[in-house]
């Protein structure tokens, strides 16, 4: 399965921490989309095999689960 997400503020970052840490997505799997290119290199930074965008319809059409 392939899960999108759209922000990566507080809210949407720490989804994006805690699915990458976990069993039922690989962080490889996980896509998070933000304008703000410098939140996705922090969470980038501390999990490399995330996706990262700054295009929100780039991350949904990848994606099994919004």
């Amino acid at each position: 399965m392939k899960v999108a997400i759209i922000g990566a503020g507080n809210m949407g970052g720490a989804i994006a921490r805690g699915m990458a840490k976990g069993n039922i997505v690989p962080a490889g799997n996980i896509t998070v989309a933000d304008p703000s290119q410098e939140k996705l290199d922090k969470l980038q930074a501390e999990h490399a095999s995330l996706h990262v965008t700054t295009g929100n319809r780039e991350a949904a059409d990848k994606a099994d689960m919004i």
